[in-house]
């Protein structure tokens, strides 16, 4: 049975987590999920995830699920590649099968926030 972070996490007795990176072929949200009451701006600061149209399709997942998840539990979301917000749907990147950018999570006051 796989691990979720929470438990990783909870074995290591950790209780903020500075920067989370996940690239692991779409399944980015199943991940997310899984970092369960740790996964709050005051506690995880910063996640990267990996975005890819066909890595998203194949875990039956779209980027605005993840976008959308992470902004519902308080986090803002930054393309990296274009260091443009994302706030709605209609943000996403229209990117071709293959062609993958960087979402960054963190919170509105973090230095890395850019109010495009």
């Amino acid at each position: 049975k796989p691990l979720s972070l929470q438990s990783v996490f909870e074995f290591y007795g950790l209780n903020h987590c500075d920067l989370l990176k996940i690239d692991i072929e779409g399944y980015e949200l199943t991940a997310l999920r899984s970092v369960g009451d740790m996964l709050t701006p005051a506690i995880t600061k910063h996640v990267i995830t990996e975005y890819g149209p066909e890595g998203c399709r194949s875990a039956g997942v779209t980027g605005w699920d993840i976008v959308e998840y992470m902004l519902l539990l308080g986090y803002k979301c930054i393309d990296l590649h274009t260091n443009k917000r994302i706030g709605s749907k209609q943000e996403i990147p229209a990117l071709q099968d293959f062609d993958v950018t960087d979402f960054l999570f963190t919170s509105s006051n973090s230095i890395y926030f850019n109010s495009n």
